[in-house]
C-alpha cells in the first residue's frame, strides 16, 4: 500500500481528508517543520513515501537536478473549494500504486503523470 508525505505547502484540511479516506499520511508540519525541500525529498525517499505538495520546486529538484524520489504528487488547483479538490483527489488516488515512482500533476479536470528516473 502506498503511503504519503504531505509537504508544508499542502492545506492541512487535505491531509485530514486523505487520512479520513483511509490513506496513511505523514505531515511535514508534524514531523519536521521548516525542513528544506531537499530534506523533505530525502525523508520521503528514505521512508518510501509519495510526496504530496503544492510547491513546483520539487519538479526542478527531480528533473533538472536529478534528485531521487519515490514519487511526487503536485497539486495545481485554482480553486480553494475543498469539496472540488477532494473530488479530484479521490479520482487520482483510486489507483494509488500508480503514483509511486511518478511525478503526477493533479488539477480539477486533469491528471498528468511522468515517470521519474530513479538513480542507483
Amino acid at each position: 500500500m502506498v503511503s504519503f508525505l504531505a509537504d508544508e505547502s499542502v492545506d492541512y484540511r487535505i491531509v485530514q481528508y486523505l487520512r479520513n479516506a483511509g490513506y496513511s499520511v505523514k505531515s511535514i508540519q508534524e514531523i519536521a517543520p521548516s525542513a528544506t525541500d531537499e530534506q523533505v525529498l530525502t525523508i520521503a525517499e528514505n521512508e518510501k513515501l509519495v510526496l504530496v505538495t503544492e510547491d513546483k520546486d520539487f519538479g526542478e529538484l527531480t528533473f533538472r537536478l536529478k534528485k531521487n524520489s519515490t514519487g511526487i504528487v503536485l497539486l495545481r488547483f485554482e480553486t480553494i473549494d475543498l469539496e472540488s479538490i477532494c473530488t479530484s483527489l479521490s479520482k487520482a488516488f483510486r489507483d494509488a500504486e500508480k503514483l509511486f515512482n511518478n511525478f503526477t500533476v493533479i488539477s480539477l479536470n486533469k491528471i498528468r503523470m511522468k515517470l521519474i528516473r530513479v538513480q542507483p
